[in-house]
């Protein structure tokens, strides 16, 4: 089989970088296969199964967002009234 380096791998699953498709390809259960030191390469056949499986699930569901509340905020730092003599 052959071996596909992060880079690749993280193109092909258009994430934003190699750490997050290494990420995502660990907690998946993926097997990745360590070229040298902090280089890291996955197999063709575990990618390709990889991102059908994850087309196939349904999204997410969106996280809460928090609404802006003025009455929860404090109030500023106190400005100091002035120099000191």
């Amino acid at each position: 089989m052959p071996l596909i380096k992060m880079a690749t791998a993280a193109r092909r699953a258009r994430v934003g970088s190699t750490n997050t498709i290494r990420r995502a390809l660990l907690a998946a259960g993926v097997p990745l296969v360590t070229l040298s030191p902090g280089e890291f390469a996955v197999e063709e056949a575990d990618l390709n199964r990889y991102l059908l499986n994850r087309q196939n699930e349904p999204p997410a569901p969106p996280k809460p967002t928090r609404k802006y509340n003025p009455a929860e905020t404090t109030g500023g730092k106190p400005k100091p009234k002035g120099r000191r003599q």
